[in-house]
């Protein structure tokens, strides 16, 4: 390890609301470092409104915006640059990563910046193997965000493990829905992996040190992946699943890799633009090749965790309740309310392949103590406030379905997270000034997983708002099934179980 020059460091983070940029956020504020976001969507970062440790910045990137990105970068003595553009027309991605890099290099160039950590992709052809055009998009843009003279860190990564990554979700949603896996004709590509823990270490590690300066580093597991042996061994892991590999010659040749890709958006709700560059991906060497960690800095201590390690660390995300979405964020920011509403509200949508019925309800302020304690109640007593034909529905279905793990009602004075309650688990319970939830998690047997969730956001000293949700991800065809067949309740449901902890506190 080597010491950086100055602890507290000006940070620029340009792609702060992606995956990397979340969790890179995260871990240098906690660290202190003070940090200037450049942003497109502020409300991916609403959490952190409120620390005086950053600025959030939403200038377009664009050539006349020049002169004020270089202002802005005054005093900033490092960039993280994670922004990768993922448009359909090849094109139109790749001069736009360029314009962008271009932009950024000279205005940080202007601002007299140290250094430029960016995070690009693994990727060498050979005879056998080519580079895909969204690989060898990313290795060019490096070219561009240095040609300023601005000392530029580049490291090269292949897939990112973790949880709310896209990759990762994609091979944990084919390992857990595909009854096989079929070969297909243009999956001759391996690729060394990375865990996101172990990619943050490395950025961290960088940061402001000269033995870091103009380099290269490829970095990954020491073993490289064949993309099929990812599926595969997730199923086996976690999800105790022997896939098996089955040739179907007759469909190889509608095997295209957009045909693919429209496949792979279809099972796992990641969006086409984005599957589409992870499935060309399919047919590339992701390998570390010239410029391995040891060449630039053979003090490192970072030893990479295998797929294995990786994927048992993410998916222990079911019980660490760090669910919804393609981000890790910690748990007692998930339930921002990104509106105001006057009345209550109830909704039912698709988000990253979870299925939600949410229903919101603005409540007194100085009732909100009140609420939290007869939620708590509520799920401790097991007293769901089922009316006599819903008990009925949900003992069919639950039957039909099969609902896993069958608990007793806590006899604790106390609700904690881990207790149980009849079919649910305490997966997560806060409260404080601001705000206070609880989450119950519960399963089906190969049809998914279900959630209930109540939480209450304190928005003034006026009014509170009071959040239950009821959500499900299904591994399944039967877990679609059980889904439209059990929304039809849950406005009913979710408007009784309010009723019953609100009206005390509110009459």
């Amino acid at each position: 390890m080597h010491e950086s020059s100055n602890e507290k460091n000006t940070i620029a983070i340009f792609g702060a609301t992606g995956y990397i940029g979340l969790i890179l956020t995260h871990h240098l504020d906690i660290k202190d470092y003070r940090l200037k976001l450049f942003i497109r969507d502020k409300t991916r970062l609403n959490y952190l409104k409120e620390s005086h440790k950053f600025l959030m910045c939403d200038t377009p990137i664009i050539r006349d915006n020049l002169a004020k990105i270089a202002k802005e970068l005054e005093g900033i003595d490092v960039i993280y640059y994670l922004i990768h553009s993922m448009e359909k027309n090849i094109k139109s991605f790749s001069d736009t990563d360029n314009l962008i890099a271009s932009i950024i290099g000279e205005a940080a160039h202007k601002a007299n910046v140290k250094q430029i950590i960016y995070v690009g992709g693994l990727g060498k052809p050979d005879e056998k193997h080519d580079l895909s055009k969204h690989l060898k998009s990313r290795q060019v843009t490096a070219t561009y965000l240095n040609q300023f003279g601005v000392p530029l860190t580049e490291f090269r990564t292949g897939i990112v493990t973790g949880e709310g990554s896209a990759s990762f979700e994609m091979i944990r949603t084919l390992s857990t829905k595909l009854p096989f896996i079929p070969i297909i004709p243009f999956n001759n590509g391996v690729c060394q992996i990375i865990d996101i823990d172990d990619l943050i270490t490395f950025l961290d590690d960088a940061l402001n040190d000269p033995v870091y300066f103009d380099q290269i580093i490829e970095i990954g597991t020491t073993y490289a992946y064949n993309y099929n042996e990812l599926i595969m061994i997730f199923a086996r892991v976690i999800k105790k699943r022997n896939l098996k590999l089955i040739n179907l010659p007759i469909l190889n040749s509608l095997f295209t890799e957009s045909v693919v890709a429209r496949l792979i958006s279809w099972f796992t709700r990641i969006p086409f633009q984005l599957a589409k560059p992870l499935i060309a991906g399919m047919k590339s060497l992701a390998v570390v090749d010239k410029y391995p960690i040891e060449a630039t800095d053979p003090d490192s201590t970072v030893i990479c965790r295998t797929f294995e390690k990786s994927i048992l660390k993410a998916s222990s995300y079911r019980d660490e309740i760090t669910f919804e979405g393609f981000w890790k964020i910690p748990k007692d920011i998930q339930f921002y309310l990104k509106h105001k509403r006057s009345g209550p509200s109830f909704s039912q949508y698709t988000r990253n392949g979870l299925f939600f019925s949410t229903l919101i309800h603005k409540v007194p302020y100085h009732s909100t103590d009140t609420i939290f304690e007869n939620a708590k109640l509520m799920v401790h007593k097991s007293q769901f406030q089922h009316t006599l034909s819903q008990t009925v529905i949900l003992t069919i279905l639950n039957t039909l379905f099969k609902r896993e793990k069958p608990y007793s009602t806590s006899s604790s004075l106390t609700l904690s997270e881990g207790s149980t309650c009849k079919e649910w688990r305490v997966a997560a319970m806060l409260q404080t000034e601001e705000q206070a939830f609880i989450t119950l998690s519960s399963q089906f047997k190969n049809t998914g997983f279900l959630w209930f969730q109540f939480s209450i956001t304190k928005m003034d000293n006026k009014d509170a708002y009071v959040m239950l949700r009821i959500f499900f991800e299904p591994i399944s065809i039967s877990g679609h099934l059980y889904w439209n067949l059990a929304k039809r309740l849950h406005a009913s449901i979710l408007k009784n179980m309010f009723n019953a902890i609100a009206t005390p506190s509110t009459q």
